[in-house]
C-alpha cells in the first residue's frame, strides 16, 4: 500500500506536521512552540503562502528529547553542514522520506541575547493555541511571533530597510493593539533584544528612549559581526584558520559543497535534483560578492589594528 503522505503538497503537509510535533511533545511532557509559517499567516503577520519547511521552538534542555521522539516516529537528522558559517547552529534539521517538507527544531532564536532557556520561558508565558488542521497547537502569540519574525528578517537586513521588514512593520502596525506594542517592548527588554530589534521597534513608532541598550554588550557585538558579514566572509575566515596545505581541498569544498549541503544551503528538499543549477547559482553569487567581501574585511582589519 502506498502511503498517502507521499502525495501531499507542502501547504497541506506543514499544518499536519505541526499537529504531529505538538502531539509528540505533549506525549513526552515537553513544551514546543510553532513559529513562523502558517501560524504567522493566521495571525495576520504575513501573506498566506506555502512554507518550504516547518519551524518550531523548544527549550534548549528539551531539544534532544524532542528530536529523539521525532526520530522514533520515522524522522532522521538532516545533514550537518561542514560549510563555513558566521552564525552558530541554532536548530536541528529533520527529514522524512514520507513528507515533502523538512522540520527545523530550534533550541534558540538568534537575536534574543538573553539565555536561550529564559527566552523560551518568556515566549511560552505568552503563548496561545492556534488551530492547524483542526487541532489546537501551542504557538507564539502575535507579540512573540512579531519578535521572532522581525529578528529573522533583521539577520539579513540589520538596518531594517528590506521589503520584508517593511511589510512586517506595516502588518504589525495594523494587527497589534497599543497594549500589544507595549508588550512587545517589554518582551524585548525581558529577552535582551532591544538593541537587535531597535530598527523594527522604531518603525513601529516606539520612542528610542523606551528601547534602551543591550544588557550583554559582548553578545550584541557578536550579533552585529554576524549579521553584517558580507559575501564569502565566512569562507575567508575559514581559510585564515586553515593550514595552507589544505587550501586546495577547502577551496573545492567551498565551491561545490556536498550534494546534501547544497540542497540545505539553497533551501531545496534533498533528492529534488537540480544540483548543477544550484551550484552554479551559488558560485555566481559568491564571485559577485568577493570584491565587496575583500574591502569589508580590509576595513575590519584596519579598525582592529587602529
Amino acid at each position: 500500500m502506498v502511503d498517502t503522505a507521499l502525495r501531499l503538497r507542502a501547504d497541506e503537509a506543514v499544518p499536519l506536521l505541526h499537529t504531529l510535533v505538538a502531539r509528540a511533545a505533549a506525549d513526552l511532557g515537553l513544551r514546543v512552540l510553532a513559529i513562523k509559517g502558517p501560524v504567522a499567516a493566521l495571525q495576520g503577520l504575513r501573506k498566506p503562502r506555502p512554507s518550504a519547511d516547518l519551524d518550531v521552538l523548544v527549550h534548549p534542555r528539551d531539544l534532544e528529547s524532542l528530536v529523539a521522539g521525532l526520530v522514533a516516529l520515522g524522522w532522521r537528522r538532516g545533514v550537518e553542514g561542514t560549510y563555513a558559517s558566521i552564525m552558530p547552529p541554532h536548530s536541528v534539521n529533520l527529514l522524512s522520506d514520507l513528507w515533502p517538507v523538512a522540520m527545523d527544531v530550534h533550541h534558540y532564536f538568534p537575536g534574543f541575547l538573553a539565555d536561550a532557556g529564559a527566552v523560551f520561558d518568556v515566549l511560552w508565558a505568552g503563548h496561545e493555541l492556534v488551530t492547524l488542521a483542526g487541532v489546537p497547537v501551542p504557538a507564539c502569540d502575535p507579540v512573540g511571533q512579531v519578535a521572532v519574525l522581525a529578528l529573522h528578517h533583521l539577520r539579513i537586513s540589520p538596518d531594517g530597510d528590506s521589503p520584508a521588514l517593511r511589510e512586517l512593520s506595516s502588518r504589525a502596525g495594523a494587527t497589534l493593539s497599543a497594549d500589544e506594542v507595549r508588550a512587545l517592548v517589554q518582551l524585548a527588554h525581558a529577552t535582551d533584544a532591544t538593541a537587535t530589534l531597535r530598527p523594527f521597534l522604531l518603525a513601529l513608532g516606539v520612542p528610542d528612549a523606551e528601547i534602551g541598550p543591550a544588557r550583554d554588550a559582548i553578545a550584541l557585538d557578536a550579533w552585529n559581526r554576524r549579521v553584517r558579514a558580507v559575501g564569502y566572509e565566512a569562507w575567508f575566515l575559514k581559510f585564515a584558520r586553515t593550514p595552507k596545505r589544505r587550501w586546495p581541498r577547502t577551496l573545492w569544498h567551498a565551491l561545490v559543497l556536498t550534494d546534501d549541503e547544497i540542497h540545505v544551503y539553497s533551501n531545496v528538499p534533498p533528492g529534488s535534483g537540480g544540483l548543477l543549477r544550484l551550484r552554479l547559482r551559488r558560485i555566481g553569487r559568491g564571485l559577485a560578492g568577493v570584491p565587496r567581501t575583500v574591502r569589508a574585511m580590509a576595513r575590519e582589519r584596519r579598525r582592529g589594528s587602529g
